[in-house]
């Protein structure tokens, strides 16, 4: 009777603390807010008013969870007293985070209103493993079945074996089973793991967890978006689901958080090389350890509630790798102009992870990306050769996605290369001169004997004449109504001299007298290029 007494208490305890903050919300309360004003639910409500409220209540909250941690030292005590039958301080524990959750992610029940304010949907429904906190990294890893092949002990023994034993006790690798209503796939990777990873469990370093399904919403009335199929729709909205879980969770576990997926492989050195990098970059929010999709990015764990916020305000309208970049391109950029997004929003080079996964876990998905940068030599190796030339000045504009300190205006001022991530239609550098110019000759050479995938491969240059009347050089064209004239198509067989082996994208020729002065060069890109861009020479002779 003993045992079931305090068992009883404490679970009574917790649930008195639940039901003393939700009685808050009860619709006949009346509040009494900072200013003295009384709030009656019935009352109609203005915007002033309803934020004292809120206010109110989130003070209420969190007077609950100082009563909480008290509470917490009393049951620590008492779980010395071997006759108590089950984990107190981990419930314990567990009630206070997801206190903290709310807390740091304060809308999130407006955002998920299927929630009802119910704060044990914060906590996985399953747990093996869980040992491990306060780390300086987790390895995060969502997990789903897959109807035609699993790779995921694939993917642990890749991350797993190539731990040094100083990198064993500075790592958590948590698993989420995102199949909240499949108890089954949660008993299948528990049973794989521990017969394969038991020593790691053990030690802390692997834990398997499993959301509850009442994270999820009702996923059969979504919004149509992008031409995606129901099922597609269903699939990526889901992700971002279980992405904003395993991220609230996995907050709590370290300083430094890494998203990867189920079927990926690493790099030997994978975990040095991304401290040593985190540790050398100022002012970072994200860094990136791949160029697919959502695999490789690092955040500081500090920042994860306000991303997840920002994901959830969106998660039934885009895939979660363009919120991400919409979350940059909203604090960072105005217009086309993101004069800081690549100080705070690093890629680290060559990528540490590839993606392994052939059959995607949407079912009837072939997925063949393949990181082209992960068999590359690396930083290691010596920096692409810039040929500088004295340059005309000039103001420089590029709507391309900026590779660490390789800017455009540094390869115009001859001191490095240009070097961009994957490119778009349409993307484009603009020059544009301070003063109008009359130009004799032009080169522009994209590629690099090391990198040799890494040039344009259909791009255009064009200029702004003064005269938009001026007579047009042979095989020439206005390019669009912004009056940009269109001069040469890049050559892609390009050769440069005492480098027969490399082929080059090079535009060069001469400018006409008769076409007059110019105020501008664009060099535009025409096709989707998986590959990056690199140019090593800019030369405009006046």
């Amino acid at each position: 009777m003993a045992r079931l007494s305090i068992r009883t208490v404490l679970v009574g305890s917790l649930w008195g603390m639940c039901l003393i903050t939700l009685y808050a919300f009860y619709p006949k309360q009346t509040y009494t807010g900072a200013n003295g004003n009384d709030f009656n639910q019935s009352a109609p409500l203005s915007i002033e008013r309803m934020g004292s409220k809120l206010e109110y209540l989130n003070d209420k909250l969190i007077e609950k969870n100082y009563e909480l941690v008290r509470l917490k030292s009393q049951v620590q005590k008492l779980g010395k007293n071997s006759s108590l039958g089950f984990d107190s301080t981990a419930a314990i524990t567990g009630y206070s985070r997801d206190i903290i959750i709310l807390k740091k992610v304060p809308n999130l029940f407006l955002l998920m209103p299927h929630l009802e304010y119910n704060i044990s949907s914060l906590s996985p429904q399953r747990k093996f493993g869980d040992i491990r906190r306060q780390v300086e990294m987790v390895l995060a890893i969502p997990h789903v079945r897959r109807s035609k092949k699993d790779y995921l002990e694939g993917t642990l023994r890749s991350l797993i074996s190539q731990l040094s034993s100083e990198e064993r006790d500075k790592v958590v690798v948590v698993v989420m089973v995102a199949e909240p209503f499949n108890s089954t796939e949660f008993d299948m990777v528990a049973k794989m793991v521990s017969q394969n990873f038991r020593q790691e469990v053990d030690n802390g370093i692997l834990e398997v967890i499993q959301p509850p399904a009442k994270w999820y919403p009702n996923l059969n009335e979504l919004p149509s978006k992008w031409g995606d199929s129901e099922e597609r729709s269903k699939w990526r909205t889901k992700q971002n689901l279980d992405y904003s879980f395993m991220m609230l969770y996995c907050s709590f576990k370290a300083t430094l958080y890494v998203q990867l997926e189920d079927d990926i492989s690493a790099k030997p050195a994978y975990i040095k090389q991304m401290m040593q990098y985190a540790a050398s970059q100022d002012r970072w929010e994200l860094l990136e350890f791949s160029q697919l999709g959502f695999i490789g990015k690092m955040f500081r764990s500090a920042m994860l509630p306000k991303f997840v916020n920002f994901v959830l305000m969106f998660y039934q309208h885009k895939p979660v790798d363009w919120l991400l970049d919409n979350y940059f391109w909203v604090q960072e950029c105005h217009g086309k102009i993101c004069a800081d997004l690549s100080r705070v929003r690093k890629r680290f080079r060559p990528s540490l992870f590839q993606h392994e996964g052939y059959h995607s876990s949407l079912d009837g998905k072939v997925q063949k990306l393949k990181d082209k940068d992960f068999n590359k030599k690396g930083p290691a190796s010596q920096d692409p050769v810039v040929y500088a030339h004295q340059n005309p000045a000039a103001v420089l504009e590029t709507s391309l996605k900026i590779y660490q300190q390789f800017t455009i205006e540094r390869l115009y001022e001859g001191r490095s290369v240009f070097w961009a991530l994957n490119s778009e239609p349409n993307d484009h550098i603009t020059i544009r001169f301070k003063e109008v110019t009359r130009l004799k000759r032009y080169r522009v050479v994209s590629g690099d004997n090391q990198h040799k995938d890494d040039r344009l491969l259909n791009a255009s240059i064009s200029f702004l004449p003064v005269n938009q009347n001026s007579p047009h050089p042979p095989k020439s064209f206005i390019l669009d109504n912004t009056g940009f004239v269109h001069f040469q198509y890049f050559n892609t067989s390009g050769r440069r001299s005492g480098d027969s082996s490399t082929r080059y994208s090079i535009a060069e020729g001469e400018v006409p007298p008769s076409f007059g002065s110019v105020t501008a060069v664009k060099i535009v890109n025409h096709i989707e290029n998986q590959n990056w861009v690199i140019i090593d020479e800019i030369w405009l002779v006046t």
